[in-house]
């Protein structure tokens, strides 16, 4: 699994944190200003290759693009729960 972070203040992008192991990334993540105003923070988990329902070989990845605390962590869970 790859987490990535993207975080926008005034539609300019402040940083990109990527990462493959999952506490390096929560830790990151614990970091995010959530206090500044303007503040948009994108989420990218990438779960790798493989073959989708029309048989082609694809990334599968959820993402989403969050202005609150509480949805980004909310998201975040909900992308990172075993089946």
């Amino acid at each position: 699994m790859t987490f990535l972070i993207k975080i926008y203040k005034n539609k300019k992008l402040i940083q990109t944190t990527r990462s493959y192991k999952k506490r390096r990334f929560l830790k990151n993540a614990r970091l995010i200003a959530w206090a500044e105003h303007d503040l948009k923070v994108y989420l990218k988990v990438n779960y790798g290759k493989d073959y989708d329902v029309w048989g082609k070989y694809d990334y599968f990845y959820n993402d989403g693009d969050y202005f609150k605390k509480k949805d980004f962590w909310l998201a975040l869970d909900a992308f990172c729960e075993k089946d």
